[in-house]
């Protein structure tokens, strides 16, 4: 397919150009101005080849090549046609632009998709690499539950132990033995703080009480029989 597929044909700059042309005339004429346009430039200075391209005999084409070669403009060896040169700039400038328009779109579609990707490339190592400090802030709500968990759990040991001994359920010392061991580090650690004297005194009762009491019951048994 050829580069030009097709050619401007201004009828009304034809028609004024060659209304003194004869029907054969016409014929080679437009057939010269088509291989003109289809070669991009200008046609060989030779009769034989011009008649030739207009498709008829030589003996033929010398009676009507002085009117046609009046549209043409001899230059070296080469038949140049001023009109059909111009167009052919348009042509070539008009291919030009459209071939850079189509570059530029094309260039801009790269761009746009390598952005797509930088951006896409950012966001997955964003994610993957996320701020140390900000997975950081949520350690000391962590840190904050271990610790509540822990003095709980202290608070429910101690809350357990007996306020008069300090002794837990578990036997282990308490906070009143602690305080003593506290007091008299030159004294012998206990596992159990010593009563206070009146407990002692209340103790040393409990036999007396449970004689007085067997004695009692013992009374009332008789007389009832």
């Amino acid at each position: 397919m050829s580069a030009r597929p097709w050619m401007p044909f201004y009828v009304g700059d034809y028609v004024a150009d060659t209304s003194h042309l004869t029907t054969l005339e016409h014929g080679a004429y437009v057939l010269l101005l088509l291989a003109y346009w289809q070669r991009g430039g200008p046609l060989p200075d030779d009769s034989s080849r011009l008649a030739n391209i207009a498709r008829m005999p030589t003996e033929l084409w010398v009676t009507v090549e002085p009117t046609i070669r009046a549209f043409f403009v001899a230059d070296g060896g080469l038949l140049v046609h001023r009109r059909v040169d111009r167009e052919l700039a348009k042509m070539r400038d008009k291919a030009a632009q459209a071939a850079h328009a189509g570059r530029a779109s094309a260039q801009r579609r790269r761009n746009a998709r390598s952005t797509d990707v930088q951006r896409t490339s950012n966001n997955s190592h964003s994610h993957s690499h996320s701020d140390p400090n900000q997975n950081n802030q949520n350690a000391p709500l962590l840190l904050d539950s271990a610790a509540a968990r822990e003095a709980g759990a202290g608070a429910e040991k101690v809350g357990s132990r007996n306020p008069t001994t300090g002794v837990g359920p578990s036997g282990e010392p308490g906070m009143a033995s602690e305080r003593v061991q506290a007091e008299s580090p030159d004294r012998p650690a206990s596992p159990v703080s010593d009563p206070p004297d009146w407990k002692v005194r209340e103790r040393a009762k409990i036999p007396q009480l449970t004689r007085e009491t067997a004695r009692i019951g013992s009374g009332i048994g008789r007389a009832v029989t």
